[in-house]
């Protein structure tokens, strides 16, 4: 029997030509382990990328886990699998042509070759559906290991992870074909096919669960991708035309960003693909629906002086380009309230470029704005220190509704003489890490990632800071 080439070595397309040219080798075996050589290198490229990624740290040992028992073991198993799946399918077909050409001169022959030939021609058919047994096998470990890849890894990168289960699933089912197929050219009572069957049977069942496993993910994603677009309709739907800011009173701004913290916490398991949030407070988050409005967040040195007061520029929104700037010259706070103050303008006008400017201190200004720009603060405000949430953190910090300017009396350690009003107190129960000798590990101001300013203007707001 002449050599057969390998395969495996040959260029896709002179592969491809192979196995469309109407011959058995390669054959459907082949396919089957080429689908799952196919998974392992998708596996092995997800599980790459993901481990480049800090988020997914807690992924790291699994994944490469994963990683050795594909290089060491089932990718090489696979290469040799798909070779001798080529080779020992040509000795059942020379058997087959054999036993053909034999019938021809049936008279010629005796009855003793003529089982010899069958006898022959059972063992290979015998020999050639272990092949697929054993790549069935390798291929149930690939679609649990890039089923679980799909929930641990990199989650931008669950296209490859889906091909490679849609790929190890195929070759399952092929081989399962294959297996059912041979069997049938075999007695019922032989013990070996027996056994092959016990086996299909076993295989048939793993198809089933980890197929509906998969649709599961599918499904999973599809759902997520509804939710997704709902809360971009819904986001669009809540912009303001024109020239409705106008009609605008405070209580309709606190009411949207309070719509749009629900929709966060209402959609959080679809709309985050890692570190879902536990609590109402870890749903406010600006960049996630800035994203979801299809404009980008970024962050650069600095966006130049205003013309007029020569204040550091805090933020700009450009529309058209679909992007909001920070300046890092401020403090990680202050770059936040001004992303949740460029994302009010998005929602509230229509302008294609609105900036924010900001003292090189940080400080909120206190001197009279245009509307669309204070209306811009009170989103900020509203989105980033809602009521409820706000009301919420002071009492588990403080134990208590509200606190009196003479109880915070003693916390004040700034021995200057100049006048000290509300706001001076409150900022000081802001930035406290500790009360009544309780000690805790964030201030108020930090909780909401806002400046001590702000959440001290804040909680007088509220009345939960009073004289």
């Amino acid at each position: 029997m002449s050599k057969l080439p390998e395969y495996i070595k040959m260029r896709a397309d002179e592969l491809l030509e192979a196995f469309g040219k109407g011959s058995h080798k390669p054959g459907s075996g082949s396919a089957a382990a080429f689908n799952g050589l196919e998974c392992s290198v998708l596996l092995l490229t997800v599980i790459k990328l993901t481990l480049k990624q800090k988020a997914y740290i807690e992924s790291h040992d699994a994944l490469n886990e994963i990683k050795a028992k594909i290089n060491k073991t089932i990718y090489p198993t696979l290469i040799e699998l798909f070779q001798t799946d080529a080779e020992e399918f040509h000795k059942v077909i020379t058997l087959r042509n054999k036993k053909k050409n034999h019938k021809k001169n049936i008279i010629k022959l005796d009855l003793q070759r003529r089982i010899e030939i069958e006898s022959k021609l059972i063992e290979a058919i015998k020999n050639a559906t272990r092949i697929p047994i054993q790549i069935a096998n390798l291929c149930i470990e690939l679609a649990q290991y890039a089923l679980q890849v799909y929930d641990i890894g990199w989650k931008a990168v669950r296209g490859d992870t889906g091909v490679a289960i849609s790929n190890a699933l195929s070759a399952l089912a092929g081989c399962n074909y294959i297996i059912s197929l041979n069997l049938l050219s075999v007695q019922g009572d032989d013990l070996d096919a027996m056994l092959m069957e016990t086996d299909l049977q076993r295989l048939n069942s793993e198809y089933t669960k980890l197929n509906s496993n998969a649709y599961s993910k599918f499904n999973h994603l599809s759902t997520e991708l509804e939710t997704k677009y709902n809360f971009q309709y819904f986001l669009k739907e809540k912009q303001v035309d024109k020239e409705e800011y106008r009609k605008l009173q405070d209580t309709d701004i606190e009411k949207l960003a309070n719509q749009i913290l629900n929709e966060l916490w209402d959609k959080k398991n679809k709309l985050w693909k890692i570190k879902i949030p536990t609590k109402e407070i870890n749903v406010i988050n600006t960049k996630k629906v800035l994203e979801n409005m299809g404009f980008q967040l970024f962050t650069e040195e600095t966006l130049g002086v205003t013309d007029y007061e020569h204040h550091e520029i805090g933020g700009i929104m450009n529309r058209e380009l679909k992007v909001v700037l920070t300046s890092s010259l401020h403090k990680p706070v202050v770059q936040n309230f001004t992303a949740a103050h460029e994302l009010g303008h998005v929602l509230l006008h229509t302008d294609n470029i609105l900036f924010r400017d900001v003292p090189l201190n940080g400080e909120i200004r206190r001197t009279p704005k245009e509307l669309k720009e204070r209306q811009a603060d009170l989103f900020a405000v509203y989105f980033l220190m809602p009521k409820k949430q706000v009301i919420k953190g002071f009492f588990e910090i403080f134990g208590k509704d509200l606190i009196k300017k003479e109880e915070i009396l003693q916390y004040d350690h700034d021995n200057r003489s100049f006048q000290k009003d509300l706001k001076y107190y409150s900022g000081i129960i802001a930035s406290l890490t500790f009360y009544n000798g309780v000690p805790f590990e964030k201030s108020m101001s930090q909780i909401f990632n806002v400046s001590k300013e702000a959440m001290a203007i804040r909680l007088i707001e509220l009345g939960l800071i009073v004289e």
